[in-house]
């Protein structure tokens, strides 16, 4: 809501995250920090980006992976925190996926953690699919990967550019 609400057609990303985080450190919420990663995708696969301490976006391109890491720290604890834009290019099919950290913190019964390693071991298998059956894939290696119920939320986006330019999102979450 505070996004939405800071949002404006001449407010660029980095001004728009500082106002957000200004919000969240004088808000009464018991717990006054978040994270977040905002991002700008164009149709010609230009991408701005600022990570606020979310765990990185992974962007799959031919033959290399981009960790999305640029921005800054939490949102909240510093009521003038500084945010640093990233900026990056989505290849004609290439693939965006965003996660939260419950995805990669699965345990399995040893105590070794799914990781980003995972996803990037399912991305390898199966980085010509569509969206979808990416999304698929990573909830079902990461479910069976670990052993018990889901600790934390479990979030993704997939992002797919298509070669006519489009992108093509699908989102799940557990």
């Amino acid at each position: 809501t505070g996004l939405r609400m800071g949002s404006g057609p001449d407010l660029k990303a980095t001004s728009l995250i500082r106002r957000l985080n200004r919000v969240i450190h004088r808000s009464s919420l018991s717990s006054r920090f978040a994270s977040l990663f905002y991002a700008e995708l164009e149709p010609n696969g230009s991408l701005i980006d600022v990570n606020a301490g979310h765990p990185p976006p992974l962007l799959f391109l031919a033959g290399r992976i981009v960790e999305l890491s640029v921005g800054g720290t939490l949102l909240g604890p510093m009521p003038e925190a500084h945010f640093t834009r990233g900026f990056a290019h989505v290849d004609r099919g290439g693939v965006l996926l965003l996660y939260t950290d419950g995805l990669i913190e699965r345990t399995n019964a040893a105590g070794g953690m799914f990781g980003v390693d995972g996803l990037m071991d399912v991305m390898s298998r199966h980085a010509g699919a569509d969206a979808s059956v990416i999304l698929d894939e990573v909830f079902r290696a990461s479910r069976d990967f670990g052993t018990g119920p889901w600790e934390d939320d479990v979030t993704a986006v997939a992002i797919r550019r298509h070669g006519d330019g489009s992108a093509a999102p699908r989102r799940t979450g557990a």
